[in-house]
């Protein structure tokens, strides 16, 4: 449910803000240093309660969307519903990347 929240508002600042690319690049330096910290002091792997890398990975995978085609309602709902689903169910190589070390397994998940 956390997850779901985050991508949600990450959503909506996609849809109201023409700069993502440059939301990214101010969420990821500030995700690398407070996840580390919260994975270090809440001796857990991966905490449900991190929630930056949803919103770095939705506006990342939304940007390279926007790069394709022009962006309508449909097309963002149908991104959002993607990314939940593939973020929830995570297929395939991504269940050995989540056993990274440290912020790197909860980031590239």
């Amino acid at each position: 449910m956390p997850g779901t929240a985050a991508s949600f508002i990450a959503a909506f600042l996609c849809s109201i803000n023409s700069a993502g690319w440059l939301l990214s690049l101010i969420v990821f330096p500030i995700f690398i240093f407070s996840a580390n910290r919260v994975i270090k002091y809440s001796h857990k792997k991966d905490p449900s309660f991190i929630v930056v890398d949803e919103v770095f990975g939705y506006v990342l995978g939304w940007n390279i969307l926007k790069m394709f085609q022009d962006v309508s309602v449909y097309a963002h709902m149908m991104f959002f519903i993607t990314f939940r689903f593939f973020d929830t169910l995570k297929p395939l190589w991504i269940k050995k990347v989540e056993k990274l070390p440290n912020v790197l397994g909860v980031f590239l998940d």
